[in-house]
Parts: structure tokens; C-alpha cells; sequence
């Protein structure tokens, strides 16, 4: 009986080793650099839930609903920027619509503004905040907010962090609420002056 027994040069197994260092090299680089990938961590089910009971908030129309609609969707498909844009989106309209007719906030934006033709989300917010609709805490995250919605229309690859978008989502749907509160409330006081 005989054995097969392969002989390789010194020079061989040297090369041979070489190539394996390297080898296991580059597999480690991989798998760093994937440990090293900032993870797209969705939102979870309490922002899901809150959005369900926002939309049977019966003070909420129909093109606001629409778009809470999308919103879920968005976040469903796990588009969590978009659906934070549209949050941005709806609370910028559901403040349009509250001063589109106030004299006031047209005088305070022509003295404060007196080369802009029209009011922007800014404006509004500053307003609402200036004048109570909304809180310093609330001004401030829908600030960060209408900051998430630039980003992510301008710049590719937008990421953030877990905790801070569920922050995002859950006092967005909050201020969503009041401020539909507040429309509503202002349609019920128009209709009862109309009798």
C-alpha cells in the first residue's frame, strides 16, 4: 500500500498561507464594516396605535384623514422619513388654514416679514407659538420636524435615531390633534353665529 502524499515547496505553502491571512483579512474587513452600517431601525407599534386613534378623532376632516391614511401606509412600508415629512406636511396646512383669515397674523407677518411675499411653515409656527396655540416643547420638535422634512427632500441617505422619530411621531399626532380641535371648534362657533 501506498500513500499519496503531495509535497509543495516551501515557497508554496509561504504563498499559500499569504493568501489565507489575506483572505481572512478581507472577511473580517466585511464583516466590521457591516457590524459598523448604521441599522434602519423602524418605528414601532405604539406610533402605529397612536396614529389609529388619531384618525377616529372625530374633529379631523377628510383631506387630513387622507393624508393620516398615507401616513400609515408610509409607515407600514417602513418609510419612516417620508411619513415623517407628512406629518410635517399636515401640521404646516392645519396651521395655514387656522390663520389664513387672521388679521392679525397678516399684520404681524407684513411688519416682521416686510419683503416676503407669503407666509412659509416658519412663520406660522413662530406665530402659533408666540401666541400660545402651541407650546415652547411642542415649537421646538416641530421645528426638528419641518428639519427631517427638508433633509430628507434634499439629501440622500437620511437616517435617524429610533427614539428620536417615535418622539417625532407621537407629538406630531398631537399637535395634529389640537390644532384640528382648534379648527373644529372655530367651524362649530361660525356655523352657531350663522343662525
Amino acid at each position: 500500500m501506498t500513500k499519496n502524499v503531495i509535497e509543495i515547496s516551501k515557497d508554496t505553502a509561504i504563498a499559500m498561507l499569504i493568501a489565507l491571512v489575506i483572505l481572512a483579512g478581507v472577511v473580517f474587513y466585511f464583516v466590521m464594516k457591516e457590524k459598523a452600517k448604521p441599522k434602519i431601525i423602524m418605528v414601532d407599534d405604539e406610533v402605529i396605535d397612536r396614529l389609529k386613534q388619531v384618525q377616529k378623532d372625530s374633529s379631523i376632516n377628510a383631506d387630513v384623514q387622507k393624508e393620516l391614511a398615507e401616513i400609515e401606509r408610509l409607515l407600514n412600508t417602513k418609510s419612516d422619513l417620508k411619513a415623517i415629512s407628512s406629518v410635517a406636511k399636515v401640521i404646516e396646512n392645519l396651521l395655514k388654514r387656522l390663520y389664513k383669515s387672521d388679521q392679525e397674523f397678516k399684520e404681524a407677518f407684513k411688519k416682521l416679514n416686510p419683503n416676503k411675499k407669503r407666509p412659509d411653515f416658519a412663520d406660522y409656527l413662530k406665530y402659533a407659538s408666540d401666541h400660545k396655540v402651541i407650546t415652547q416643547e411642542q415649537f421646538l420638535h416641530i421645528s426638528a420636524i419641518k428639519e427631517v422634512r427638508n433633509e430628507e427632500a434634499h439629501e440622500l441617505g437620511v437616517m435617524k435615531e429610533k427614539l428620536l422619530l417615535v418622539s417625532y411621531f407621537l407629538l406630531g399626532f398631537n399637535v395634529i390633534t389640537s390644532l384640528s380641535n382648534l379648527l373644529y371648534m372655530r367651524r362649530n362657533d361660525d356655523n352657531l353665529s350663522l343662525c
